[in-house]
């Protein structure tokens, strides 16, 4: 996700104030963002799926297009594979 898009969804879940008070941080560290914190991925994935807010394409904002660097441990966490990952049959 590029800046202008990181910027553009801000705005879109509230503004920084509204993402501060979620993420529990203050609106000029969200300001200052130039990637979305690891930490905070879960929570403006939340926020954009309870407000509706999709990319341009439609698709969802989620943890793997907010931080595509490491879409490999949100895939773990949600126990499927990521992509571009081989999957052995068994």
């Amino acid at each position: 996700m590029d800046l202008s898009e990181l910027r553009n969804l801000i705005k879109a879940l509230g503004g920084p104030a509204a993402v501060g008070a979620r993420c529990d941080v203050s609106s000029s560290a969200v300001s200052h963002w130039t990637l979305v914190p690891k930490e905070h991925c879960p929570v403006l994935e939340a926020m954009a799926r309870e407000l509706r807010v999709v990319r341009e394409d439609g698709s969802p904002y989620t943890c793997e297009v907010l931080r595509p660097d490491l879409a490999d441990r949100f895939a773990l966490i949600r126990g499927v594979p990521a992509v571009n990952t081989v999957v052995p049959r068994g």
